[in-house]
This record gives C-alpha cells, structure tokens and sequence, in this order.
C-alpha cells in the first residue's frame, strides 16, 4: 500500500507540473537503488533501460544513445543463496534521485531473458561508454544508415547472454533493435573490456527449410552435463544427418541418428561453455538450433 501511495504521489507530482524525468547514467542510480533494496544479503542482476512505458512508473522509459544516459534505469536484485527477487527503478525528479519498487512481474516479461549471475563483483563501464563504443562500431553505422529512426528497445546488462560469439561467463551491454519489417538487430558490448559487436538476429530454432512443421528441439538450454536433442520419428530417414558446431562455424561433431529413438543424449563434458549450434539435414528439411552450455 506504501508504495501504491508513494507511485500514485509521484505520477500526480508529474502531470500536475509538467515534469520530465532527467537523464542520468545507469552507475549513477546504483547507490540509490541499493539503499532501496529491503531483501537481505541482495546481489545485483542486471542492469536496464528501455524506450517504452512500463507498468507502475510515472513516466515513459527512454535511452539516448548519442550520450548513453535514460531518465529512468532498472535494477533487478536477488537474494544471495535465495528465491526473493527485486526490481528497483531510479529516475530524477525534482532533483534528488529517486528510487521506486517495481514488480518483478511487470518487468520480467519484457526482458529478453531473466537474469541468473550476479554482477556484484564486475567493475563494469558505465553506460556512456558502453554507446560510445556502439556508435564507433561500423556493423552499428551500417545499419543505422539503412533504419536512421531505429532506436534501442531494450537495454540490459547482465553476465549469462546466450548469444553467439560472447563468452557466456563475461558481463555484456546487450541493445536490442527492432526494425519493422526486418530481423531483431543485436549490439553487444564486453561491460569490461569494451569489445563490441553488432549482427542481426542468430538462428534460434528457426526451420530453414521445414515443409511438414516439425520440429528438432534441444533441452534443457542452457545445459551443463547432457544435451536432450528430440527429433520426431516423421522427420527421421537413411538420408537424416546432423552435426554440432561451435558459435564460430567450426564442426565439432556428426551425429549418427541410427537406433535413435527420437530422443539423442548428446554428453557436454568435452566441451566449454559457449554457445553451440545443432544443425539437422535430411532432404527437404533443414533446422537449425541453438543452445547454451553453462556451467
């Protein structure tokens, strides 16, 4: 109720005075952020901004990347060695900063993933350094040559992305761009070494080329010790192949499907954590899947 008071409070203060919120650097909420956090012993997620309205704050979330800095940042905290789960989101009205308990349910569903590693021991660049990095990135200029009013949609930071080429156990800026008409745009950036790179949307999963709509999965994803590959008995055959490559291309395997079930237990012990990718041929059928191996 406290805090259904204290929201209600500020979206009055807001449209009664014509405020906006200003905009600040995703480091210089963090303290306000913590010092709102009420779960004990709490480690930090993720880190996220976004250009889009989000249930129980008074203004619209918006990012700048020409300067790297939003009105509004969110802070997802855990428990360490628990279940309880927070979300704090920092703005600036009226000068000082100010903290605001959001829902974990109102963000969770916008987040590309829910965030499982603590950031807590990372010194992470700041998020002025993180779009400088996207702006210098000519992967980004091209893209941005070809859709100029293409803004970021979402905006997180967090250790965990199962996007290929990063190193899983490494902290990442993810941008998320959405254009219209086109395939989701990816820019990523190393939150320690400053690394960068920007590509369209990976094959997820995705049939290349499925007439009959079936379709090989892969669980659990991430993994740690046994991939479960399914492939369903209607798209197996004498001709059926299937392969496992790493993020980089390279052929690691070639699956023999004979006696195979529909389920294939692939063991994971020999190889790292990363992301993998199990491509699936036979004749007229081809899918592609990607998976995760976290340890």
């Amino acid at each position: 109720m406290k805090k259904l008071f204290t929201v209600s409070i500020l979206a009055m203060l807001v449209f009664a005075l014509n405020l906006t919120a200003a905009d600040i650097k995703a480091k210089e909420g963090e303290s306000t952020a913590l010092g709102k956090v009420t779960i004990q012993t709490p480690e930090l997620l993720l880190v996220g901004a976004m250009n889009q309205s989000l249930q129980g704050l008074p203004v619209p979330l918006t990012f700048d990347l020409a300067t790297g800095a939003a009105n509004g940042w969110l802070y997802f905290y855990k428990q360490t060695g628990g279940d309880s789960k927070q979300v704090i989101a920092v703005t600036k009205l009226l000068g000082p900063m100010v903290g605001i308990e959001i829902p974990v349910a109102n963000v969770i569903p916008e987040l590309p993933y829910e965030p499982t590693t603590s950031l807590s021991a990372v010194t992470w660049i700041d998020s002025d350094v993180m779009s400088q990095n996207v702006r210098n990135n000519n992967d980004y200029k091209t893209f941005i040559a070809a859709n100029p009013t293409v803004k970021p949609s979402i905006i997180t930071l967090s250790v965990g992305v199962s996007l290929p080429n990063l190193t899983i156990t490494d902290p990442y800026w993810i941008l998320k761009f959405e254009p219209t008409g086109g395939s989701a745009y990816y820019c990523a950036v190393n939150a320690i070494s400053s690394e960068t790179s920007c590509f369209s949307e990976p094959v997820n999963g995705v049939n290349e080329n499925n007439e009959n709509g079936l379709s090989v999965s892969v669980s659990p994803n991430p993994a740690s010790d046994i991939a479960i590959i399914r492939v369903p008995k209607e798209l197996q055959s004498a001709k059926s192949e299937m392969y496992l490559f790493d993020f980089s291309g390279l052929q690691l395997l070639k699956i023999n499907l004979n006696g195979v079930n529909e389920l294939y237990y692939l063991p994971l012990c020999d190889f790292a954590n990363g992301a993998y990718f199990i491509k699936y041929i036979e004749q007229n059928n081809s899918q592609t899947k990607m998976f995760v191996i976290q340890r």
